[in-house]
This record gives C-alpha cells, sequence and structure tokens, in this order.
C-alpha cells in the first residue's frame, strides 16, 4: 500500500526485474541495516519509504537512507533497497552489509511544529483551528552551513508544460503551487495567508492549465488551508521565511494532472562543486519573463541548488540555513509556491523529485545578476506534514 501510495512500481514489477538482469541493483556497500535489528530486509525498505512520508523518525546520519547515491533521499532509494532484498533472497546471494555514516539528523529535522487550518465557506474563511504536528523525540546537532558563490548568470526561462504546476489564484494577486497528492497542493504561506491582515485570504482557487493559458482546464475552490504559525507569528525575517510553506485542500481529484513526489536534498547535494552539481528546475506563473508581461504562461528555469547563505541568519537565529535553501534559477514575482525539483529515473520512468518550494528571490534583467531563487528546503517536518498529517480534510 505505502508503494502505491507514493506511485511506486509495484513489488512485482521488482522481482521480475531481478531475475531479468541477475545482478546486484547496487553495491552492498550501500546497503544499511536502518532500523538497527541486525538484518537487511522489507522493513528497511518500509523505513525508507516512511521516512519519505514523514512516519519515520530516523536519527542516524541521513546518508544511511541514499541507497543510489544521489545525495537525494526518495521513493527510488527505496526501490533500489528493495531490489537488493530480492536479489539476495532469490539467488542466496551473501553479503556484508555497509558501515553507517558517523553523522547525525539535523538539530532542526525533526522539530514539534504549530499550525493553523482554515476551512473555507464558499471562498469565505472560518475562525482558524490550531493544531500541533509531534514527534516522539528530537535528534542531535548539526554544524551550520554556508553558500557557495553565486555568479551572475542569464535569463534562461522557457515554457514549461507541467500540468502538475499549478497557479494559486485569489483577488489580491496570484502565486504558484504544485499538486503533490489527488487532492493536496502544496505552496508557500505567503500565497494564501496574509501576515498584514493577520488572516487567511478569502476566495482563494487553484487553477490547472494544461496547453491553453487563456482557459484553466480545471478550477477548484480552495476548501481548507493549513499554514505554520511560526510563519503566522514570526517577528523576523528569518524566522518567519523558514515556514513560509503551506497546503491547500480542493474537492476535485487532480490525479490526472500528475503529481510531484517529495525527497529530501543532503547536505552533500546542496554543497557539491558548482561544476558537478545536479540540475534542478524552479516552475511557476511568472509575472513577467525576459522584462516584458509573462500573460499568465507557466514557465521552468534550470540552475543548481545549494545551500542559504548563513550570513543571513540573525543572531538568535543561527540554523535557519538548515531550512532554507538557495539557487541560480531565474524567478519573478508570481512564480513564489511553485516547486524547486530534480528530474530523476528508475526503471526507465521519469520522476519529479521536489526538493523545495521557492518563497522569494530577485533579477535584474539588465545586468543578468540577482540572488536567483531562495526558499523553503524539502525536511522531515514538511513531510510529516504533507503525507502524515491527520488534521487534513477532517473536522
Amino acid at each position: 500500500m505505502v508503494l502505491q501510495e507514493l506511485g511506486c512500481t509495484d513489488a512485482q514489477e521488482v522481482v521480475e526485474k531481478v531475475l531479468r538482469t541477475n545482478t546486484p541493483p547496487v553495491s552492498s556497500s550501500e546497503i544499511i541495516d536502518i532500523n538497527n535489528d541486525n538484518a537487511c530486509n522489507v522493513s528497511d525498505v518500509q523505513c525508507i519509504l516512511t521516512f519519505c512520508t514523514g512516519s519515520y523518525q530516523y536519527d542516524g546520519d541521513f546518508k544511511d537512507l541514499d541507497v543510489n547515491g544521489d545525495s537525494v533521499i526518495d521513493q527510488n532509494d527505496a526501490m533500489l533497497y528493495l531490489e537488493f532484498y530480492v536479489y539476495v533472497i532469490t539467488y542466496s546471494y551473501s553479503f556484508t552489509p555497509g558501515t553507517p555514516g558517523s553523522g547525525s539528523a539535523p538539530l532542526t529535522a525533526y522539530e514539534n511544529r504549530s499550525y493553523q487550518k482554515c476551512v473555507f465557506s464558499n471562498g469565505t474563511p472560518n475562525p482558524a483551528i490550531p493544531y500541533s504536528l509531534n514527534w516522539s523525540t528530537r535528534s542531535a546537532n548539526m554544524t551550520s552551513l554556508a553558500r557557495n558563490t553565486v555568479l551572475p548568470y542569464p535569463d534562461n526561462r522557457e515554457g514549461d508544460d507541467n500540468p502538475a504546476v499549478v497557479k494559486i489564484s485569489r483577488n489580491s494577486g496570484s502565486g504558484s503551487g504544485a499538486i503533490i497528492g489527488n487532492h493536496l497542493v502544496l505552496t508557500c504561506a505567503h500565497n494564501i495567508y496574509s501576515r498584514e491582515n493577520n488572516c487567511f485570504m478569502s476566495d482563494g482557487y487553484v487553477n490547472v492549465y494544461t496547453d491553453n493559458y487563456s482557459v484553466p482546464d480545471l478550477t477548484c475552490q480552495i476548501v481548507e488551508a493549513h499554514v505554520p504559525v511560526s510563519y503566522i507569528n514570526g517577528n523576523s525575517e528569518p524566522l518567519r521565511s523558514s515556514y513560509d510553506y503551506a497546503l491547500v485542500y480542493v474537492t476535485e481529484n487532480l490525479s490526472d494532472y500528475g503529481k510531484f513526489n517529495l525527497g529530501v536534498a543532503t547536505d552533500d547535494f546542496l554543497n557539491v562543486n558548482a561544476t558537478d552539481a545536479e540540475s534542478v528546475f524552479a516552475s511557476g506563473f511568472p509575472g513577467y519573463v525576459y522584462g516584458q508581461p509573462a500573460n499568465g504562461v507557466r514557465y521552468l528555469s534550470e540552475g543548481i541548488m545549494g545551500p542559504f547563505d548563513v550570513t543571513a541568519s540573525i543572531n538568535n537565529y543561527p540554523s535557519s540555513c538548515e531550512k532554507r535553501f538557495h539557487a541560480t534559477c531565474v524567478i519573478s514575482p508570481g512564480d513564489s509556491g511553485g516547486p524547486v525539483y530534480m528530474n530523476t529515473t528508475y526503471d526507465n520512468t521519469d520522476y519529479n523529485i521536489l526538493l523545495g518550494i521557492t518563497t522569494g528571490g530577485t533579477y535584474n534583467i539588465q545586468t543578468q545578476t540577482g540572488d536567483g531563487t531562495y526558499g523553503v528546503r524539502v525536511t522531515p517536518n514538511l513531510l510529516f506534514f504533507y503525507f502524515s498529517n491527520s488534521y487534513i480534510h477532517t473536522s
């Protein structure tokens, strides 16, 4: 069931693939006894899968979960682990598991966080309902990060035909979002909550576009929205922006338009040398491109992802770099809430793995320089919020 919920390959297909290839899918050094039960089996696969849905807390080195070695923890790591296990039991393969990493989970990876939920009646927000999502324990500390130097870069935006990137519309403006479930859309908090007026914004809609940008293929009224209390009450910019994420629920089924899977980018992924870095893409509905109105068209920009500039943190909140990221993708107002993601392939199937949520950025069309894209990193806290949140669409 967990495999199906994550959109993973059916287990029977994994068995058939192993029988076809007749070779170990990955080096045994990448196979770690994740749950420390002195066995490497399907229970470890379940650990990775439930980590990806925010319902499993791993306090060890996150590299232990990165089976395919791409420095991102996602469903593909679970599938490779499953392939290896099937190979072991099919061919009675003897191996020595890899050694767990010496690091530990980031200090802020498992925070107890409070949220406000708003249910809308015909576009009008009802009084907000507070709730909390709490982990069982806290994890160890981690050193702060420093952002790599960002050089000037050209505006490389081009049209994006992915309908899973949606527009969040309201009377006062618009932003972007990403489909992550049949009824769930990920976005940033400032798209749906007004800090100036201290309330949820009214008359919000999710507009899904395919190839006709003049008329949405589907328009869904937002019936429920959730934002972190730390965004609502945050009185400093690093603190507030570190919690600038949200979810919205719609009644309509969005499954025909695809979805993004979420993955956790490790520090290795963010700190890699720029010449060796994996490309990421920022997509959304900008207000303008190349200095001209974008006319409601969806655009994406390719770049690389790095850690958030530690110097931008304030003295009493130095850990914002563990919650945020920077990317050299070009964005404009209107892109906020859109996905920053990488492309990956498993068993000849392409997946878009969402690693962050755009919350801001700058770009100067004349000098072709700017801050690029910055936003909220996907961490276990966000996986918990989006995929193991019992307060979504419940009374």
